[in-house]
């Protein structure tokens, strides 16, 4: 077999190609099934819009895999839909996966969260840069929640504004969030 051209490049040109190959133009779908084409293309991107599954250039090798799990994860949005059980489900699972993956928690820097409260517009949704621990952007999702709930969310995210950024904090604190703007989740009868 022989050596791989790209393994050969400057690590610096090697990035900047990962880089393209990675990001998305529009947020992924945190979660297996929810179908994200469905909802309004201004603010999901439409058909546009995929699966947060990792890509298949993080399938070709170890060494290139190390060099573009983290970038995957930092380079694009992801989109926890927690406003019907089946999405809320599929969320709960993929936090589930990322608590026992902190190579992938600690590059997660941009989430939305499709809460209960909003409607399939902007309203609808929360943008949270993990980076720095706080809502991104304009608060116009601020009337489409219930007082309560809002002094909540505030809550959770001036907690740990000052916390230190650690993998159990980024993994909590989207579980607190899911918990608060989610539906209930399923239950499961045995």
């Amino acid at each position: 077999m022989a050596p791989s051209r790209l393994l050969a490049l400057p690590a610096e040109l090697r990035n900047e190609i990962f880089e393209y190959a990675l990001q998305e133009e529009y947020p992924l779908g945190a979660g297996a099934s929810y179908n994200l084409s469905t909802l309004a293309p201004k603010v999901f991107g439409g058909d546009a819009a995929k699966q947060g599954t990792q890509p298949p250039l993080l399938q070709v090798s170890r060494q290139i895999r190390r060099e573009t799990l983290a970038l995957f994860y930092q380079l694009n949005t992801f989109i926890m839909a927690v406003h019907y059980r089946k999405a809320r489900a599929e969320v709960d699972r993929w936090i589930d996966y990322i608590s026992t993956q902190s190579n992938i928690s600690m590059h997660l820097k941009n989430v939305t969260i499709k809460h209960r409260f909003g409607i399939l517009d902007f309203r609808g949704t929360i943008d949270l840069d993990l980076e720095k621990f706080m809502i991104a952007g304009p608060k116009l999702w601020y009337n489409s929640i219930p007082p309560l709930i809002r002094k909540e969310v505030e809550s959770i995210i001036d907690e740990v504004h000052e916390a230190e950024r650690t993998h159990e904090t980024i993994v909590e604190t989207l579980r607190r969030l899911v918990d608060v703007l989610g539906v209930d989740p399923p239950t499961i009868t045995p």
